[in-house]
């Protein structure tokens, strides 16, 4: 069942890695749905945004519950892994594009509609790293609470307290170079993970606590980097 989940005092470490990393990348989201919002007129924004986070826990408990029928398909977590990868790579090797786009005006319900739509596009990033974050258990089902409480915490900051996170992100400039570091570490672990269920099965007992302890050693090392570098700048 869905509500059959568990609970290990690690939990807590992946529950706040899923929320700097859901911090550090949804910065940039959130500024791209409040831009959305403020193609309506002033007294409508507030409205819509407080639908948005409403409807936002809903849609992710929504598709987490999804997730919990299909988390065991080998097929979705190669993709998942492939994709968390990707777009730390991207984050290291692709410039963003300097072009502004001029946001067009739409009625109330399309801009809420187009709202949800973004924010759910967005949410896959931290659904995706969080399914790499409990891919190591042996009952992942059970530990889909992670992926929403994780999830949960980082748009609640990012909704209601943006200034906040926006000084810590400006206090460590250099956290988003570590969270996009451990993004490509998750991705890497989600098929390392499916590599041993599938090809060392034999071995895997053995695998397995190996692919946790490299884990978890290049996300220290990973924050790490982003500490010191901001170290170094500022001498």
């Amino acid at each position: 069942m869905f509500f059959h989940q568990t609970f290990a005092l690690i939990d807590l470490w992946k529950v706040a890695l899923l929320f700097l990393l859901e911090a550090s990348l949804s910065f940039d989201n959130s500024l791209a749905l409040a831009s959305i919002a403020n193609t309506l007129p002033k007294s409508q924004r507030k409205s819509v945004l407080f639908i948005g986070v409403f409807s936002a826990f809903i849609l992710r408990f929504i598709t987490i519950i999804a997730v919990f029928y299909i988390v065991d398909l080998i097929y979705l977590q190669i993709f998942a892994g492939l994709y968390l990868i990707y777009l730390g790579c991207k984050f290291f090797f692709f410039k963003p594009s300097k072009e502004k786009k001029t946001a067009t005006k739409k009625g109330f319900w399309k801009t809420v509609f187009l709202i949800e739509f973004t924010d759910f596009s967005f949410s896959l990033d931290s659904i995706f790293a969080g399914i790499g974050l409990i891919s190591g258990t042996s009952h992942v089902s059970s530990k889909l609470w992670i992926v929403y409480v994780g999830g949960m915490i980082g748009l609640i900051f990012m909704r209601f307290f943006a200034k906040g996170v926006s000084a810590m992100l400006q206090k460590f400039p250099f956290i988003n170079l570590s969270t996009h570091l451990i993004l490509i570490l998750i991705g890497l672990k989600l098929i390392m993970e499916v590599l041993r269920k599938t090809l060392f099965t034999n071995i895997s007992a053995h695998i397995a606590p190996v692919i946790e302890i490299a884990f978890w050693s290049g996300v220290f090392l990973s924050l790490m980097i982003g500490l010191l570098l901001r170290k170094q700048i500022s001498k």
